[in-house]
Order: structure tokens, then C-alpha cells, then sequence
């Protein structure tokens, strides 16, 4: 399994920014997932992350998400992804995220 890191945007139909994220979040990577974020940001108001294909979650990880959810809202799909529903729920983000099991 390939974990590095990989974003895939999109604009969907009601104006929201789409990432598919795959791979790992970690400090390594999180600049280039902070990137795509602030990207989002500047020209959407809402987001939707799709992370049911992230293979490992850390906390640079969930900082970036943290900085964009407080002021953007903000859609996590995890499904059935074991490792970021811990991660999001250990540390807070479901309070300041919506979080969703999947389309």
C-alpha cells in the first residue's frame, strides 16, 4: 500500500470545495494538506474532506482541519475508517467538524 500523501479537489454542484484525501497525514505531510485547506478556503466558504482512505492521522493532521474548521464549515467523511474516527474523537475536532460515515 502506497501512503504517501495524496489530495484530489473538486468544486461540487452547491458551491462547497470537495477534498479526497489517501495516504498519511503526518508532520511530514501536513504542510501540503494545510496547503490544499487555505486553498479551499479562498475561494469556498464550506468543505467537504474525505478521509475514508487515510491510512494514519496525526495531530499536524488535526491542527490543519482545526484551523480551517473554527472558521469555514466543514464536512468530515470517514466511513468506516477506524484510525481517524479515534483521532477526530480523542481530540476534539467532532465538536467543530460535522462528521459523516459516507455519500
Amino acid at each position: 500500500m502506497n501512503d504517501e500523501l495524496e489530495i484530489r479537489s473538486a468544486s461540487n454542484a452547491d458551491g462547497t470545495a470537495s477534498l479526497i484525501v489517501a495516504g498519511e497525514i503526518d508532520l511530514s505531510s501536513a504542510p501540503r494538506f494545510r496547503q490544499a485547506l487555505e486553498l479551499a478556503a479562498s475561494r469556498h466558504s464550506a468543505l467537504e474532506i474525505d478521509l475514508r482512505q487515510v491510512t494514519y492521522f496525526d495531530s499536524a493532521g488535526v491542527d490543519a482541519v482545526f484551523a480551517y474548521a473554527t472558521k469555514h464549515r466543514t464536512k468530515l467523511i470517514i466511513g468506516d475508517n477506524r484510525i481517524v474516527a479515534t483521532v477526530v474523537r480523542v481530540s476534539g475536532l467532532a465538536q467543530v467538524v460535522t462528521l459523516h460515515n459516507g455519500h
